[in-house]
């Protein structure tokens, strides 16, 4: 993204009273809304139909509640996919609205329910745990996921981690998460701009928009990798069939990000998406 001098960027924020400087950041935020959905139509298209998908699988889950309601692992299975729906649609209103940076904590957050969505269901000791209120760190669900991924695909394992790490760094309120809100020139430490060259508005352009689609994106597909094996969906092979054409597309798009996305995640491997996802599509599991 373009460097902009943060004090030019802000002046109409900064000479303006709190209430007029609101509604020029809401009226900014509609106008990048605006943007995209011109400029990215197709791109919101795909996202949107991932989350169709997600939505489908949980009304077919919630369709048949009285056949699983007093299975713990499947009850704390639930809350946990149902809470990742919310999470992705939060990402996705903030994304399109130039808020790629404050929506890493939402996709992290997908990651560690989506994970725990799974652990649920695999393992009734744990969701008890979960129900009876106490906290499960998430070393210990990533321990679990582990054990399950490394054996049996441990190039997903790295993946999964890799991107994991990635949010972290972002989502932290360390220095480098504030890297996309500084201004000023990339020659000068960003440790030097900080604070003082803050962006109260960030310049959006179809680039930056692309990156915040692309990261919900991330994790819709994540989601929905998961959930197939955690709930009984109707019409399973059709549903598949859409979640493998909706891959397909995303996968050749990751092409058209390969001068805008981290460089730690252009890994040939990783623009892979039949790969990354083979395990849950090959796995065998017990429907309940």
């Amino acid at each position: 993204m373009k460097q902009v001098n943060a004090k030019q960027h802000n002046k109409k924020f900064l000479e303006s009273k709190p209430r007029d400087a609101l509604r020029y950041i809401l009226r900014s935020d509609k106008k990048k809304y605006k943007d995209a959905k011109s400029k990215l139509r197709k791109d919101i298209q795909l996202l949107d139909n991932a989350l169709a998908l997600y939505i489908q699988a949980l009304q077919d889950s919630h369709r048949r509640v009285d056949e699983w309601k007093d299975n713990e692992s499947l009850r704390a299975a639930m809350a946990m996919a149902d809470s990742v729906l919310h999470h992705l649609l939060l990402a996705r209103y903030g994304v399109l609205r130039g808020y790629n940076p404050e929506v890493q904590g939402f996709l992290r957050a997908c990651y560690e329910r989506i994970a725990r969505c799974f652990i649920f269901s695999q393992n009734a000791n744990i969701a008890h745990t979960y129900l009876s209120g106490e906290t499960i760190q998430q070393s210990e669900i990533d321990r679990k996921f582990r054990d399950i991924l490394e054996s049996k695909a441990p190039d997903i394992w790295v993946w999964l981690r890799t991107f994991y790490d990635l949010q972290s760094d972002h989502a932290h309120p360390n220095l480098k998460s504030l890297n996309v809100r500084t201004g000023g020139s990339q020659s000068v430490e960003l440790e030097t701009r900080v604070g003082a060259e803050h962006l109260f508005n960030i310049p959006w352009d179809q680039n930056y928009g692309k990156a915040g689609i692309h990261l919900v994106m991330t994790y819709a597909m994540l989601s929905l990798s998961i959930i197939s094996h955690v709930v009984k969906i109707e019409d399973a092979d059709k549903w598949r069939g859409e979640l493998n054409r909706i891959a397909s597309e995303w996968s050749e798009k990751w092409d058209t990000l390969s001068d805008i996305v981290p460089p730690d995640l252009r890994d040939k491997e990783l623009s892979n998406v039949s790969s990354r996802y083979s395990y849950w599509e090959s796995k065998k599991k017990k429907r309940r």
